[in-house]
């Protein structure tokens, strides 16, 4: 996962790794709080059942918009047959401004 995402800028990866195998999976969310406090779930574009990699790609408009800057905290939020697993573990990254 990269230290640092651009805002608005659509295209940057964001990788979870759970550590867990995803087999059976109902729901899989990437749970985010953003910098003015505001949650958000995000839906995964991909994840790997066996490592329990999950993958995220920006929009850039909606996720990380040009105005909100700072730290987000994310946690991954999986469901097997609708029992919720044990929250994952908490991953922060910061949201600059590109120069150009």
């Amino acid at each position: 996962m990269a230290d640092a995402f651009w805002a608005g800028k659509p295209g940057q990866q964001l990788t979870i790794k759970t550590n867990r195998a995803l087999t059976g999976a109902t729901s899989v969310l990437i749970k985010i709080k953003k910098p003015d406090g505001t949650a958000a779930s995000w839906t995964p574009s991909s994840y790997d059942v066996s490592t329990g990699d999950i993958y995220y790609t920006t929009d850039g408009t909606t996720d990380i918009p040009a105005t909100l800057l700072g730290e987000y905290v994310g946690q991954a939020y999986v469901e097997i047959v609708g029992v919720a697993l044990p929250p994952g573990k908490k991953f922060y990254f910061q949201v600059q401004k590109a120069i150009y």
